[in-house]
């Protein structure tokens, strides 16, 4: 039995926070060919990911350091019941549709390997909202 009424009314969240960065649509994702032969579709065909990409997500690790690192000074005050030690980043950048099927397997191997933290695409952010949108007014 719960000692504490909050721990038996969560709601699917862990009560933290998260840091969005967000890049542009033209944000190149995919750099040059890392392994395989350009061109040839086969399953060493990978691509590196492109430096804005890689840096947007550095930059991100580094605003969730910093937030967590100043929590208790900034805001830490005015959110007692905000969870500072387990927040999530998501980056959107680029488009997802302009990457050939190859590239987008480079693509989603790299966010795959990102664990708690997110990489959209807006082309993807713009689909899920439709879709969160029909669920609505349906």
């Amino acid at each position: 039995r719960c000692k504490e009424k909050r721990c038996c009314d969560w709601d699917g969240s862990n009560g933290s926070f998260a840091v969005v960065e967000i890049k542009t649509p033209d944000c190149d994702l995919i750099g040059a060919c890392y392994r395989g032969i350009e061109g040839s579709n086969d399953k060493n065909e990978l691509y590196a990911i492109h430096g804005n990409l890689t840096g947007g997500i550095v930059q991100m690790e580094n605003q969730i350091h910093t937030a967590v690192a100043y929590f208790n000074t900034t805001i830490g005050e005015d959110y007692k019941d905000l969870n500072h030690l387990n927040p999530t980043g998501v980056l959107i950048a680029g488009n997802y549709s302009t990457l050939s099927d190859i590239k987008r397997k480079s693509f989603d191997l790299f966010r795959k390997s990102l664990g708690k933290n997110q990489a959209y695409t807006f082309d993807e952010v713009l689909a899920k909202l439709k879709l969160l949108k029909s669920v609505y007014e349906n």
